[in-house]
């Protein structure tokens, strides 16, 4: 497993990579007609707020020692998942518009 700064290192990546992608789907969703387009910005508006989640935990980690760290690196893991797929079911209904 990796060290805690790495894990660090790793979730930043992920976040911001989290972030580029919302962007990408907020910018696509400018181009629809407007129905489509309110489908896009209330999902991202949602998104968005899942990643205000993901962020306090992030910061949460930072602050943790490396052993409080391990315990919320599973939790964060669950957390990272669960908006991994929500982005990604996101897409694919938007898409479908």
């Amino acid at each position: 497993m990796s060290t805690h700064s790495e894990y660090l290192a790793q979730m930043s990546t992920r976040l911001t990579q989290w972030d580029a992608e919302l962007d990408r789907l907020a910018s696509e969703g400018e181009s629809r007609r407007a129905t489509v387009r309110a489908a896009y910005y209330d999902r991202v508006k949602l998104l968005r707020a899942n990643r205000s989640i993901a962020d306090k935990t992030f910061s949460d980690l930072q602050a943790a020692t490396e052993s409080a760290g391990d315990a919320l690196r599973d939790n964060a893991q669950k957390a990272w998942d669960s908006l991994r797929r929500a982005l990604e079911k996101a897409t694919t209904d938007l898409h479908k518009l």
